[in-house]
């Protein structure tokens, strides 16, 4: 039970995005020799919401998705698959309950991670809000 898992089981669990990077989805960073399309992704900024008697079991925290192709083309694609799966999901998700998972923002990157700059793939992360019930 974790905002890691519910988000690896959003992800795996998507029609669009397993038609396009099949289960190439891997938290914090792409595994050596993955071939692309793939998603990296990673949740940071937590906070646990605190009422007058103390923490009220809800926490907060942002999400962000890198969705990697080897063309622009393919990237947005992907980004697109995974704004679609994650904005908007609620209930349980490997154990984890989301009260609200909402999109904040996509950003275009380089990654370099190629051989040479004719070998770098295309990146576009996109961010989210997540509010959840678990670990």
């Amino acid at each position: 039970m974790s905002a890691e898992g519910a988000v690896y089981s959003i992800l795996a669990a998507s029609a669009a995005v397993g038609a396009i990077c099949g289960d190439r989805i891997s938290p914090h960073q792409r595994l050596q020799g993955t071939s692309l399309p793939a998603i990296v992704y990673s949740v940071q900024d937590f906070e646990p919401f605190r009422g007058l008697g103390g923490t009220v079991g809800l926490t907060s925290a942002t999400v962000s998705i890198s969705a990697i192709a080897s063309t622009y083309a393919g990237a947005k694609s992907l980004a697109a698959a995974v704004i679609g799966a994650m904005n908007g999901t609620t209930g349980t998700h490997d154990g984890t309950v989301i009260k609200s998972l909402h999109y904040l923002q996509q950003t275009p990157t380089d990654t370099g991670i190629g051989e040479g700059e004719e070998d770098l793939p295309y990146e576009i992360v996109t961010q989210y809000r997540i509010h959840y019930t678990g670990l």
